[in-house]
């Protein structure tokens, strides 16, 4: 997690001011996420002292979250002894100090404050006089003073990874990847248009977002669905079974994003009858001549509706006409 702050490495404009009384000199800031403070800053005059402390409130009802000391009050940026105060994005804080006697401050200080996920927003520089100890200070400076108090915040962790576009971070989470589009097979004149639905991979795969690397378990492989294979003006359904990662050297496959599914033919059904597709190892050539005679099935068996008496040597069924009954599939008259 990396740790971020309001005022980063900037010096107060007036250093050791001193109105011989106590002070709380706060800040009030809003995190865009959740995350939590495990610390305060402050940047302390030249002759602080001892006894500063650091406390952490919630706006909407004053409520105290934490507090702390410091463990070094030498001139400067110093960080206070360990917090551990969850905060929610959305919700407005504030970060008091308690000041015994000298402080630091910069007027009319360019409000309102954004850095990284924390914003301090136009109406800031608060206050409270004579304190005794650290609490939730409700006047606000008239001057729109700058006490440069200050957090240590950390991000909660969301997803995994982060994508960074132009400076922006956006937390994302890691669902399964899919795969959803129409393809074709073409095999030695064939046109066979194949409607996928949405297979995936049974892997673990890693995703890389700059120099971090994610895991990603995938779910296993899933393809159900009819398809059509079309021949001409027939059009034949296909029921496919399970996509398999391996099969005989002449299966043909349809490869997508990588992924290789091989085709097992069900049975062709036409007009009511019923075609064995080719075997393990027959080919594409096997099934066109499968296709023909399912055609040439149909075509029969349309024919023999209007014309129910057969030609006695081809069997084709005999059409009436002014000369006779003709049989097509032998060119002869009965």
């Amino acid at each position: 997690m990396v740790a971020e702050n309001l005022f980063g490495t900037e010096t107060p404009a007036l250093n050791n001011l001193t109105d011989s009384a106590t002070y709380c000199l706060a800040t009030n800031f809003t995190p865009a996420v959740s995350g939590t403070i495990t610390a305060g800053r402050y940047f302390f005059p030249d002759a602080a002292g001892s006894g500063y402390t650091v406390g952490i409130y919630r706006v909407s009802d004053q409520a105290s979250l934490g507090s702390a000391s410091f463990p070094v009050t030498s001139s400067g940026w110093q960080v206070s002894n360990a917090l551990s105060v969850a905060v929610t994005g959305g919700v407005e804080y504030q970060v008091s100090i308690f000041i015994p006697e000298r402080y630091v401050a910069t007027t009319s200080y360019p409000w309102p404050k954004i850095s990284g996920n924390l914003t301090a927003g136009t109406d800031n520089g608060w206050l409270a006089i004579t304190p005794v100890s650290n609490q939730f200070a409700t006047i606000e400076s008239g001057n729109g003073a700058s006490y440069f108090a200050d957090v240590v915040f950390e991000a909660d962790e969301v997803g995994g990874g982060s994508i960074s576009a132009g400076g922006l971070a956006v937390p994302i989470a890691l669902g399964g990847p899919v795969l959803s589009q129409t393809l074709a097979l073409s095999t030695g004149g064939l046109a066979v248009p194949i409607a996928l639905g949405a297979p995936t991979l049974s892997q673990t795969l890693a995703l890389s977002i700059g120099s971090l690397s994610l895991p990603i378990a995938l779910g296993a492989p899933t393809l159900s669905q009819t398809l059509a294979l079309s021949i001409g003006s027939l059009s034949l359904p296909i029921a496919l079974g399970a996509p398999t990662l391996a099969g005989p050297p002449d299966d043909l496959a349809i490869t997508a994003g990588g992924l290789a599914v091989p085709i097992a033919l069900g049975p062709l059904t036409l007009g009511g009858a019923t075609y064995a597709p080719p075997d393990t190892g027959g080919s594409w050539e096997s099934l066109r001549g499968i296709v023909h005679e399912a055609r040439a099935d149909h075509a029969r068996n349309l024919a023999r509706e209007a014309n129910p008496l057969d030609c006695p040597e081809h069997g084709w069924p005999l059409e009436l006409t002014p000369r006779g009954r003709h049989c097509k599939f032998g060119g002869h008259t009965v």
